[in-house]
């Protein structure tokens, strides 16, 4: 009875020192039900999240794309281009988060930005949206393009946010992004010719 007490006890220490680790340590986290690792992007906005603002980037970047797949219209090369450019900025953001050192690992200034991400990106989207849109009501023309420069605009600020470069990758996702809100803009313009 005593030897199961003493094994009680330690399992309960162990216990509170793992949820202990959960809580304090920046990126380390308890894999979801369903055993995908949170760190795999979507749908890891958890508390301790590690580089938030990338994540949400590249969330806003694909909703970005499935916009401008949505679209009518080619607009003259100009969606196409902004789709090859948004798809650069993912790949360069997927980059950053693969060269990110495994939990426990990192630096202290990851934890800068821990627990941001979850809500800046639906904080910051309606005031982006209403700055963007211009006062354009429900019938607006091609409001998959618009809704996709919103998107856009969203993850070129989570971008400016994010607390890293990653050696270049950031700014250079960050380009490719403005590169896609031109285009987008290019489109428009072309439409009205």
């Amino acid at each position: 009875m005593n030897t199961m007490t003493t094994t009680l006890k330690t399992l309960a220490r162990s216990a509170v020192v793992a949820a202990v680790a959960l809580l304090y340590i920046p990126g380390l986290q308890a894999a979801p039900a369903t055993g995908l690792s949170p760190v795999a992007g979507e749908g890891a906005q958890g508390k301790h999240e590690r580089h938030p603002h990338i994540r949400a980037a590249i969330h806003e970047l694909r909703e970005a794309a499935r916009e401008m797949k949505e679209a009518a219209h080619d607009f003259g090369g100009h969606r196409e281009e902004a789709l090859k450019a948004t798809d650069v900025a993912i790949e360069q953001l997927k980059i950053c988060l693969e060269s990110v050192p495994k939990a426990g690992a990192g630096k202290a200034g990851h934890a800068a930005g821990v627990g941001v991400g979850a809500g800046t990106a639906k904080a910051g989207k309606a005031e982006t949206a209403g700055a963007v849109k211009g006062g354009q009501g429900e019938g607006e023309r091609h409001p998959h393009i618009h809704a996709a420069i919103r998107e856009l605009h969203e993850a070129a600020r989570e971008l400016k946010e994010a607390a890293h470069d990653f050696s270049g990758h950031r700014e250079d996702a960050l380009k490719a992004t403005d590169n896609a809100i031109e285009q987008l803009k290019k489109a428009l313009e072309f439409d009205k010719k």
